[in-house]
């Protein structure tokens, strides 16, 4: 049951990690800018609907990014977890 506890702790620490950076990047800066007319700073209100139209390139940024993040989770889980 310990060594659940330290990889949930690790994985999550790497998830972290791993979501500042896939997020934090210039090339997701500069793919997510469609996003700042409606980015908010607070939470502030009730939540909206909106669509608009997202660059093609922001799209499969974020699909390839999570798919990779989620990949390298999924490995380390593996790696580490054994059915009880």
């Amino acid at each position: 049951m310990f060594g659940y506890i330290i990889v949930s702790v690790v994985g999550g620490i790497l998830f972290g990690i791993l979501d500042g950076a896939i997020n934090a990047n210039a090339l997701a800066q500069r793919l997510y800018e469609v996003y700042k007319p409606i980015a908010r700073t607070s939470h502030a209100g009730c939540v909206q609907w909106i669509m608009f139209n997202v660059p093609s390139g922001a799209l499969l940024y974020s699909l390839v990014a999570g798919l990779g993040e989620m990949l390298i989770l999924g490995v380390l889980y593996g790696m580490t977890l054994r059915p009880v």
